[in-house]
């Protein structure tokens, strides 16, 4: 069977080893692995890539061992890892090549350690790097380029992001504005991968970037994965706007514990992502009504995610009324079945000839790029003409 090479950048990360220890699981012991769209009848027909043909590979700027981190990340022990004598082996057995840090921003710079990135003097060798560890990794299979790393710093675009040309002569002049995510996004659809963004930050969105995926005729889809409280917000706004109850406002609050929110304590990286976070409310409801949302890092909370929403609204006559919800999730657990849905979306979509941005896979994202539809029952719609389609050709 050919075999479909995922390659990971923040492979060490909590996403990712729940990710590869639950198709483990499910593959040599028959767990169901649950949660994926791609499972469900809608798909029974689009020959995707079966799970047992994925092969793990990443990048990574940690030096911890990949199982020890499994086992950190499983807080709840769901996987019971420490059960398995096989899968140390295998994830340890998992080809891993050191990352990129070069204009990183502090946060995550922190958390980089001593050995596992390369000390590269400049971006074109860090592309240089990267392509060659990426067609290392490949070989002669195919391969999707995931993105779960952590957040970066809040992006402010420059003259060298707006065109393929201006972004080449930027890596020529080692310049400052040019982030590890770009890095890993331009050399992977330099290659001539399919890219998926799971994470706020921007990489293959810039202009420059979206003009080498249609010049290479490579998909990529973005970005900010839809987890847990945006989930919800786009389900909830529908039943508003369909009632026609105005929202007066909407207060949300997160508290999370795990890697991903020690990076998001910092200001410069927690500003990408509440502004991913909020987006999503005018998007679905037509209008902006007052609105917060706050992520506190709170450590012992760990990969357990808690969110409260407070939503003001009004009915008939001008009527004042109140909702509030709590969601608790374990945040790793919610996003892995949706990177698994993207990664075999993504590989049928260059099968069957598709480049550039792919917006029907709005579904799986909060700010779904080159896309104005945040309802994620109109989203779903859109993915499904998109399968009835390729069925019909």
């Amino acid at each position: 069977m050919k075999k479909l090479k995922i390659c990971v950048i923040g492979i060490k990360g909590g996403i990712s080893t729940v990710l590869m220890s639950g198709l483990f699981r499910s593959i040599k012991r028959g767990v169901p692995a649950g949660g994926l769209l791609t499972d469900t009848p809608l798909f029974s027909q689009c020959s995707l890539p079966d799970v047992d043909t994925f092969e793990f590979g990443g990048f990574d700027i940690r030096q911890i061992d990949l199982y020890e981190s499994a086992l950190q990340n499983d807080q709840f022990n769901v996987l019971r890892l420490d059960t398995e004598p096989e899968i140390k082996e295998w994830l340890n057995s998992i080809p891993i090549y050191k990352g990129v840090t070069l204009n990183c921003g502090n946060a995550i710079s922190n958390i980089a350690q001593n050995g596992f990135t390369h000390n590269h003097s400049n971006l074109r060798e860090a592309v240089s790097q990267v392509c060659s560890d990426l067609n290392d990794f490949r070989g002669k299979d195919d391969c999707v380029v995931v993105n779960l790393s952590s957040t970066e710093e809040r992006f402010v675009p420059s003259e060298s992001h707006l065109s393929l040309e201006g972004f080449e002569k930027a890596l020529d002049n080692n310049a400052s504005d040019i982030t590890p995510g770009q890095i890993y996004a331009y050399s992977a659809i330099k290659e001539g991968i399919p890219y998926v963004n799971f994470t706020p930050s921007t990489c293959a969105d810039i202009p420059a970037l979206v003009e080498l995926s249609n010049l290479k005729k490579i998909p990529q889809a973005g970005k900010d994965g839809k987890t847990g409280e945006t989930l919800v917000k786009t389900v909830l706004c529908d039943m508003f706007s369909i009632r026609n109850l105005n929202v007066d406002m909407w207060y949300g609050t997160n508290i999370l514990g795990n890697l991903d929110g020690k990076i998001l304590d910092n200001s410069n990286n927690k500003s990408s992502k509440i502004e991913s976070k909020k987006s999503v409310l005018k998007g679905c409801l037509g209008y902006e009504p007052a609105s917060e949302v706050r992520i506190d890092y709170m450590k012992p909370m760990g990969d357990n995610k808690v969110a409260w929403d407070y939503i003001l609204f009004s009915g008939f006559g001008g009527a004042k009324m109140t909702m509030t919800f709590t969601w608790q999730g374990i945040d790793s657990f919610l996003a892995a079945p949706l990177v698994v849905d993207l990664v075999r979306l993504i590989h049928l979509a260059s099968k069957k000839g598709f480049y550039g941005i792919q917006n029907q896979f709005a579904v799986f994202f909060k700010s779904p790029l080159n896309s104005d539809v945040n309802s994620l029952v109109r989203q779903y719609d859109i993915l499904k003409e998109w399968v009835e389609k390729l069925k019909e050709a």
